[in-house]
């Protein structure tokens, strides 16, 4: 992705969802709104921080991100036993990319 100078950025810090309520959508639907509203606003450009690989790929398929930045983390979360279940996903952070035509 090249990225010609816009003036409207909009950084999407991590999303999350209480475990409580995961596996619903919601981020999804977060997502979609954002997105629409960020067009509606005026918006060009939409970054987006995450960690979970499932919320990486979610982003990337269904709403049309590119990953542009990846750093990995040094400790293997996937296998370790003092990790909560939900955090073992978390094995790379994403800086995910959307421009907004």
């Amino acid at each position: 992705m090249t990225f010609d100078r816009v003036d409207k950025v909009l950084l999407i810090h991590i999303t999350s969802v209480c475990p409580e309520y995961t596996r619903r959508g919601l981020a999804n639907r977060m997502t979609d709104v954002v997105l629409k509203e960020a067009k509606n606003r005026g918006y060009k450009l939409v970054v987006s921080e995450s960690t979970s690989n499932y919320t990486q790929r979610s982003k990337i398929k269904n709403f049309g991100f590119e990953n542009v930045f990846e750093l990995h983390f040094n400790n293997d979360l996937t296998t370790a036993t003092d990790i909560p279940e939900e955090l073992r996903s978390h094995t790379k952070g994403c800086l995910l990319v959307k421009r907004l035509d």
